[in-house]
């Protein structure tokens, strides 16, 4: 595991945000990430954003102040980790849409109706800037 990775509940990945950026999810999270999501079961949601480095340690702290997410067309997106699906129960809810491992969607302010999944081109559109507020 990089050094910048942790084994606490915190960022996956905590990289200087630059022009061009890239995160790679690879992998279960850790397991503090985990809950009980309503429709989902047992899953991780993460976000990508940036901060500001209130302290200047180069990671992620309570004191540290979010400012922008990641987006795909003005909506915020959101990475979800399903683990392998053992219940069929749990599969027969979730359908064809959502495989397990990492799904990429987007979803709008008003989080009605259902989310956008995202393809490959469109994850690697995403933009983090002032206009995509979490």
């Amino acid at each position: 595991m990089d050094d910048h990775r942790r084994d606490r509940r915190g960022p996956i990945d905590d990289i200087i945000l630059e022009a061009e950026w890239t995160v790679t999810l690879d992998g279960e999270p850790p397991a503090d990430h985990f809950s009980e999501l309503e429709g989902v079961g047992n899953a991780a949601m993460e976000l990508l954003f940036a901060y500001t480095d209130a302290n200047e340690n180069e990671e992620y702290d309570p004191g540290d102040t979010p400012f922008a997410a990641a987006c795909h067309e003005g909506d915020v997106a959101i990475m979800l980790y399903l683990p392998p699906i053992t219940d069929l129960a749990a599969a027969w809810t979730l359908g064809e849409a959502m495989g397990t491992g990492w799904v990429a969607f987007a979803q709008g302010e008003d989080d009605e109706g259902p989310p956008s999944f995202l393809t490959g081109d469109q994850l690697t559109g995403l933009v983090i800037d002032e206009n995509c507020a979490l």
